[in-house]
Parts: C-alpha cells; sequence; structure tokens
C-alpha cells in the first residue's frame, strides 16, 4: 500500500510501519512532542488516544506532504477539530505535526518550500 492509501485507510497498525525510526511528531500546544517511533507507539498506546478511531480524509498532497482531517471518534478534549500535515521521505512518514483546523493545516503545508 502507498501512504496515501494508508493514511485513507485508518489502519494503524499499517501506518505504524509507515514511520520513520526518528519521526517528529509536534502537537498543537507547546512541549507536545515524539521525537522517535518509540515515542509515537507510546502516544498511541496511551489512554486517552487508546480506543479512538480514526477516518482520515487527505485533503491535499503536494510534494511528498499530506494535509488530513484526522477525524478522531471520539474527538480529543484539547482539539476537537484535529488536522494534520504528514511528511514523507519516499514512503515513510519522516514528521507529523497537528493543526486545530483545516485552515492551520492547509496553511503550513502551502507556506513550506
Amino acid at each position: 500500500m502507498t501512504v496515501r492509501q494508508v493514511l485513507e485507510s485508518g489502519d494503524l497498525k499499517a501506518f505504524r510501519k509507515l514511520l520513520e525510526p526518528d519521526v517528529v511528531w509536534i502537537g498543537v500546544y507547546p512541549r507536545q512532542v515524539c521525537r522517535n517511533r518509540t515515542d509515537v507507539f507510546s502516544m498511541l498506546d496511551a489512554p486517552p488516544t487508546v480506543g479512538r478511531s480514526v477516518a482520515p480524509e487527505v485533503l491535499a498532497e503536494r510534494d511528498g506532504m499530506f494535509a488530513l482531517a484526522v477525524h478522531p471518534d471520539p474527538p480529543p478534549e484539547w482539539v476537537q477539530d484535529l488536522h494534520q500535515v504528514i511528511v514523507t521521505r519516499g514512503e515513510r512518514i519522516v514528521e507529523m505535526r497537528d493543526y486545530g483546523s483545516r485552515e492551520e493545516a492547509l496553511a503550513a503545508m502551502e507556506a513550506t518550500p
């Protein structure tokens, strides 16, 4: 499966396999940072994330970047309209950044050279 297919599927097991060992995940708020795959796995396996489903929707794709509406169920308390920009190298995920709105995610992707 391609990165896009995995992202659209919402299959977290397949998603985990695409993460580079040094993947970085930056949350919406300061100090919400994962600096490697182990950190990301810990975040995905921690309450309240465990048990939450996602129905990702790819909003835009450009130069190995994907802007997503995550559509988590239930939505996290800290951000009701979770969006992400996923950065890839080849068929591997190297960076994820969370945003609190569609507009912020799309603007961030467009601002990236």
